[in-house]
């Protein structure tokens, strides 16, 4: 069961008006998650290059940085040695072009 899921939708490239979204807030005692996305261009067929990072008021954790256009699979990495809290998932475009997608993040026990 995941933890959290989230889906963002034409989010902006880095500037003033985007580049970063905060999904909602989830508490875990995990200390490994598997984060698992699709991940697109909004207006064109480019891979997109997309920082996932697990955040909280005392955690800034390494960015777990996925490359590609993913539409009809899913990719998924892990992030290790998680202190437990509550956290966010912080959703960041690197590109210059708009990017879509959705995820969602377990507790790996």
């Amino acid at each position: 069961m995941a933890n959290m899921s989230w889906a963002f939708d034409n989010l902006q490239p880095p500037g003033p008006s985007g580049g970063a979204h905060f999904a909602g807030e989830f508490t875990s005692s995990a200390t490994k998650f598997k984060i698992t996305v699709v991940q697109w261009a909004t207006n064109s067929n480019k891979a997109p290059s997309v920082n996932y990072t697990l955040v909280n008021r005392d955690y800034f954790e390494t960015p777990a940085l996925i490359y590609g256009r993913f539409t009809h699979t899913n990719e998924t990495k892990e992030i290790w040695n998680v202190p437990p809290g509550t956290y966010q998932v912080m959703v960041t475009n690197l590109n210059d072009f708009a990017i879509s997608g959705n995820g969602y993040i377990d507790g790996i026990f």
